[in-house]
């Protein structure tokens, strides 16, 4: 229903919140690359939006199960950086903590 809300009424102020949860439930049903782009959508749309720390967080999860550990990183890192009082920022730097990116 999110993403029939989203494709309907593109132009309402429910939008952002209708995208976040709808990249949410994406992660929730592991479609990590799909949740990636209505994140990325999403803050790319409405980068000053309250949800967006918690956006990132989610897109840095999803982009850490699909096996893209340097975006991963570099979207939590960010995260941290802009919104350091967050609690999305909290969550991100334990999960930074994690992340083990081999050399090649």
């Amino acid at each position: 229903m999110f993403e029939a809300f989203t494709k309907k009424y593109s132009s309402s102020p429910y939008w952002p919140l209708a995208q976040f949860w709808l990249g949410n439930v994406q992660y929730g049903l592991k479609n990590y690359k799909e949740a990636m782009t209505t994140l990325q959508a999403l803050i790319k749309k409405y980068p000053l939006h309250g949800r967006i720390p918690d956006a990132m967080l989610t897109l840095g999860n999803s982009q850490l199960e699909a096996g893209q550990k340097a975006a991963a990183k570099k979207t939590l890192e960010t995260l941290i950086a802009k919104y350091p009082e967050s609690e999305a920022a909290n969550l991100a730097k334990a999960t930074v903590k994690t992340i083990k990116i081999e050399k090649k």
